[in-house]
């Protein structure tokens, strides 16, 4: 008993002849600047990642070619129990700098 595979309009490429079935596109939409530069300097700190718990701007500018150049001070915190802090010599709140070329 012969079998038919029935599939949908939207997968047929319509930019090619009748009967040939498009595998696979790939699509990309670029957002606007402002929303991608915005994002950049807002990820931090948020609800999804507790670990980080500050951040303090140390410089930012714009260089000559138009990249946005940022450098951060980050505040983190690890997810260790205080014993277990105490013990390792890590009470404290550890920085990092953050480099940061949009």
């Amino acid at each position: 008993m012969p079998q038919c595979l029935i599939v949908p309009q939207h997968i047929w490429n319509r930019d090619c002849d009748a009967g040939t079935i498009e595998l696979w596109t790939l699509e990309h939409i670029f957002d606007p600047w402002k929303t991608i530069s915005t994002a950049a300097m807002q990820k931090y700190p948020n609800r999804m990642n507790l670990n980080v718990v500050g951040i303090d701007v140390l410089d930012r500018h714009t260089d000559p070619s138009g990249k946005l150049c940022s450098h951060r001070l980050l505040s983190t915190e690890s997810g260790l129990p205080l014993t277990l802090k105490s013990l390792i010599g890590a009470a404290r709140t550890p920085n990092h700098i953050c480099k940061n070329i949009l």
